[in-house]
C-alpha cells in the first residue's frame, strides 16, 4: 500500500524534471526516492527487488522519450503482472500524447504537463483511496 515511507521510483528523461517531481512528492510527505537513468538500470533495479517501489512515476517529455519506452516495455513484461501488479503507475506527459491511450496501456494516473502540485496531490489521493477500498 502507498504510504509515506514508500519508495517512489522516478523515471525521467531529465535530471531537472526528476528533481521537480521529487520536490512535489516531498511536499506530500513522501521521503524516499529512487531515480532511474537508463533502461538497464531500470530493469536491474526492478529484478533485484531491493528496494521494492510502492509507486512508479514516469515523466515523459516527448513521444520518443526513454521514459515512455520504458513504461511500455515494463507494462508488456511479466514483471508488471507478477511482481508489481499492485504497484500504481503514474505518468506525466505532454498533450501530444493521448491520455486515453496511455490509460489503456495500464497506467493508473495520467497527468498532462505542465504539472501542478494540486493535480499531483489530487491524483495521488485518489490512488490511496482506491487502495484502501480494495484492501
Amino acid at each position: 500500500m502507498l504510504g509515506k515511507s514508500t519508495s517512489i521510483l522516478l523515471v525521467s528523461d531529465t535530471e531537472m524534471a526528476s528533481t521537480v517531481v521529487a520536490s512535489m512528492y516531498a511536499r506530500l510527505g513522501y521521503e524516499r526516492f529512487i531515480r532511474v537513468h537508463g533502461e538497464e538500470h531500470f530493469f536491474r533495479l526492478l529484478l533485484s527487488g531491493d528496494p521494492v517501489p510502492g509507486l512508479i512515476h514516469f515523466d515523459v517529455s516527448s513521444p520518443d522519450s526513454l521514459a515512455l519506452s520504458l513504461c511500455k516495455k515494463f507494462l508488456a513484461s511479466s514483471l508488471s503482472t507478477k511482481n508489481f501488479k499492485n504497484t500504481p503507475i503514474v505518468m506525466i506527459t505532454t498533450e501530444k500524447n493521448s491520455k486515453s491511450d496511455i490509460l489503456k496501456m495500464g497506467v493508473d494516473l495520467c497527468l498532462i504537463k505542465p504539472l501542478t502540485f494540486h493535480a499531483l496531490k489530487s491524483g495521488i489521493e485518489k490512488i490511496v483511496r482506491v487502495e484502501k477500498a480494495v484492501a
